[in-house]
């Protein structure tokens, strides 16, 4: 009668085990937070009027970011701006100025995210009118030599004006790509 009991049990007690050492292994490997933590969302760095050179072989400066408070995290390198503006002043191209009211750069600093009011101007050359395009958002990826936005944008170079829903800009290859709702106003040339 004794084996009887202890064949019935055997089951629920094998159920009992796993159950055990299912819980254990559930808090051995217990996964973070996915909240970010305190320290992950305090900056270990605040500057305020900030501003940085970047130079070229030549000396000479290549692009210049100022901002008015700069704010750095350390869990991912990443850096906040404030009322960023940028400059690129290339050998043999026009000088070229981004501004936005919020900026956000990678620990590499090879993207940089533009937001909230963003306005670019690029200055007149010989070869090219003067361009300046208004947008929500822009991301200059200065490694790739590309920007891109997915916001409503507006450009206007010489006389022409072009409207569209996003963009992509590829500098390498001079191509400019309009993503959709495009609209443009060109004015001819006067003869």
């Amino acid at each position: 009668m004794i084996p009887d009991r202890v064949a019935r049990a055997f089951p629920l007690l094998l159920l009992m085990l796993l159950a055990g050492m299912a819980l254990m292994l559930n808090h051995v490997t217990e996964l973070p937070s996915l909240t970010p933590s305190v320290a992950m969302r305090t900056p270990d760095l605040t500057i305020s009027r900030f501003s940085a050179v970047s130079f070229g072989s030549d000396g000479k400066p290549l692009y210049t970011l100022k901002a008015e408070r700069m704010l750095r995290y350390p869990d991912d390198g990443r850096a906040e701006f404030e009322q960023a503006s940028l400059i690129r002043t290339l050998p043999a191209e026009p000088a070229l100025t981004i501004t936005a009211e919020k900026a956000r750069a990678n620990a590499n600093g090879d993207k940089v995210w533009f937001e909230q009011n963003v306005q670019m101007q690029r200055a007149e050359s010989a070869e090219a009118p003067s361009v300046q395009l208004q947008t929500r958002n822009l991301l200059l990826d200065t490694a790739r030599g590309t920007a891109a936005s997915d916001a409503p944008t507006d450009l206007q170079t010489g006389g022409d004006q072009v409207r569209s829903t996003g963009f992509d800009y590829d500098h390498n290859t001079a191509q400019l790509r309009l993503r959709s709702k495009v609209s443009i106003d060109y004015a001819p040339p006067k003869r």
